[in-house]
């Protein structure tokens, strides 16, 4: 049945087809006409033809149309006028019945060509126009006001499985409660506000959760109602790879800003593109205030004209690396060690990466280290000197002794030995002064001793550390005494170097700064600085001795200059030393106090004042 069918559609298509059905259409049309004649005689000979003019302008166009306009004339003239089996006209009203018919055809021939293309356009659009809609990659659907399917094309109904008959069936009808609720709210937002609106929606599957973008609008049909249009794309694997990318840029971010190293980009316009915060604390501003701006305006001029020959060279297409001291415009001059590492785009250098490195506290804990370094090394060349002038000296004053108890010599000869004497004190006097380091300045000023505690024990922080010593501080900030930093700074170390080395690994140091008054003048205001450890000890019978030049109780290590040297500078300063120790075990320890005069005028004593 289909293969006639497809037969018959295949012949009506074609002209000769065409035609031959034209005039099939007249010959019936003009036989009906014929075994009406009985009933109708002479009038009305065309009633028979106008249904068929219409049918053919409609559905097979002019040409047929024409022509069974043609025949149909013809025939009626032959068969149905007065004059039979004849075509001779001989009445006026068969010349106006002919003109009539002929006008009305070509009017109905207009009117069905005008419609039959109409048809063929529409059918040629609505045609595309499902097969554009079925070859979407999108879901695309249309709902009547109540949630009704109208239409869903061939994408849908394979990816969402609708069954056949989905038209006039809700999406609670055909999905689950909690989808086509979802579903149902957001078709009803559109509908209510009148506008297209994107909505996110969720569906679940075998393979877990799928994601929706979908667009729904409001569509007006021919006949005045208010439906619903929507497409739908599946954007699951898109969703899952921008999840991706965002957990990959929070993690790259954290680990940006957890760097030490100041981290940031920029364009070959000289503007920042980013930074972490490692280079924001550098700069001294928040990131808001650096990402977008110039370099100039971020480091300032003097750091810009600093580092511009660097920048030419990373735009050159080099990579950069140096260390300088930057005066940065907020957070002042800072030590940096800096790379470039331009940024291509094919050939062309379109901006860098920097690294930018504080190293400003290296630096001074670097040269606070040298000078460390030059203090041992001018304790350990006087200590060398007075070993090796102290031992002649002892031997030629002692010759001295010797000679000058002898009684038989005369006064000439004594006055030789005595002024032989008096040189040989001077120099002993010049090798203790060697022994005591030498300071930098001829007067005396106002020092802080917290700060500068602060710093030794900055120095020293890594040897704590190595020993596993666990430090105890109590220090009054702003505690000034007068003095010569380069000394007191000398026996802070000292001390610090000392209760080092008497610190078995895992011990405890405890260091206290406050201020107090001397022993010696309770009128005299300063600070006392108190180092306490629970080191090995000194032993009683040593404790007297332990500040007399070159003694010591460590022989492998020390040269008994340490604590000479201290108590030394101290007195210089007007202060004193007190040390209390035992080598009880369980219970060993050192404890060494130093009194510091302040540069505070001296005041009577209160018992109130801490001691």
């Amino acid at each position: 049945m289909r293969s006639v069918s497809s037969m018959w559609q295949r012949f009506s298509r074609t002209t000769a087809g065409r035609y031959s059905i034209g005039l099939v259409a007249t010959a019936v049309a003009l036989l009906l006409r014929r075994l009406l004649d009985p009933l109708l005689g002479v009038y009305t000979p065309y009633i028979t033809l106008y249904p068929t003019v219409i049918l053919l302008a409609m559905y097979l166009g002019v040409g047929p149309s024409v022509v069974s306009v043609i025949c149909g004339v013809l025939g009626v003239t032959y068969w149905f006028m007065q004059h039979r089996s004849s075509f001779q006209i001989s009445t006026p009203a068969h010349v106006v019945g002919s003109f009539i018919f002929l006008l009305v055809s070509a009017c109905i021939i207009a009117a069905g060509e005008f419609s039959r293309r109409s048809q063929t356009r529409l059918r040629r659009a609505k045609t595309l126009f499902e097969a554009f809609l079925d070859n979407s990659p999108g879901i695309e659907y249309l709902k009547d006001p109540d949630g009704r399917y109208l239409y869903v094309n061939r994408t849908g109904q394979t990816i969402q499985q609708f069954p056949q008959d989905y038209a006039g069936k809700t999406d609670l009808d055909l999905f689950p409660a909690s989808v086509a609720t979802q579903w149902r709210a957001n078709d009803l937002r559109a509908l209510e506000q009148n506008k297209a609106i994107e909505f996110v929606e969720t569906t679940p599957s075998a393979d877990g959760e799928r994601t929706w973008l979908s667009v729904k609008f409001p569509v007006i049909d021919t006949e005045g109602r208010s439906l619903l249009g929507g497409k739908s794309f599946d954007i699951t694997e898109r969703k899952q790879a921008e999840e991706e990318i965002r957990a990959a840029s929070e993690l790259l971010r954290r680990f940006l800003d957890a760097a030490p190293t100041g981290l940031t980009r920029l364009s070959r316009d000289l503007l920042y593109l980013s930074a972490n915060r490692a280079y924001a604390e550098i700069a001294g501003l928040p990131l808001d205030q650096i990402i977008g701006r110039r370099i100039v305006d971020v480091i300032g001029p003097d750091g810009w004209e600093k580092i511009q020959p660097y920048v030419e060279r990373v735009l050159r297409g080099e990579r950069v690396q140096y260390e300088t001291l930057l005066p940065l415009a907020t957070s002042g001059p800072r030590h940096l060690h800096v790379v470039y590492t331009p940024e291509k785009d094919s050939q062309e250098v379109v901006g860098w990466v920097a690294s930018v490195t504080d190293i400003t506290e290296f630096k001074r804990v670097e040269k606070q280290l040298r000078e460390a370094e030059k203090i041992v090394a001018a304790g350990q060349l006087a200590a060398s000197l007075a070993h090796e002038i102290n031992n002649p000296l002892s031997v030629v004053v002692n010759m001295l002794y010797l000679l000058r108890s002898r009684s038989d010599l005369d006064p000439t000869t004594i006055g030789w030995i005595s002024i032989a004497s008096e040189e040989l004190a001077r120099v002993s006097r010049i090798v203790s002064q060697s022994l005591s380091y030498y300071r930098v300045g001829t007067e005396a000023q106002e020092v802080d001793l917290a700060a500068l505690i602060a710093e030794s024990l900055q120095v020293f922080s890594d040897r704590f550390q190595r020993a596993g010593i666990a430090i105890t501080r109590k220090i009054t900030p702003g505690t000034r005494i007068l003095g010569f930093s380069d000394e007191i700074r000398q026996v802070v170390d000292n001390l610090l170097f000392n209760a080092v080395e008497a610190t078995p690994r895992g011990g405890c140091l405890a260091l206290c700064l406050r201020e107090s008054r001397s022993w010696k003048n309770r009128s005299q205001l300063g600070a006392r600085l108190t180092i306490a450890d629970n080191g090995c000890g000194i032993p009683k019978a040593n404790l007297s001795r332990i500040f007399e030049p070159f003694f010591t109780t460590k022989p492998e290590k020390g040269n008994g200059l340490g604590l000479w040297v201290v108590k030394g500078i101290v007195e210089k300063h007007g202060g004193s030393v007190r040390i209390r120790s035992t080598d009880v075990a369980a219970r060993s320890g050192t404890a060494i106090s130093v009194f510091w005069p302040s540069a505070v005028k001296t005041r009577p004593a209160s018992r109130s004042f801490r001691r």
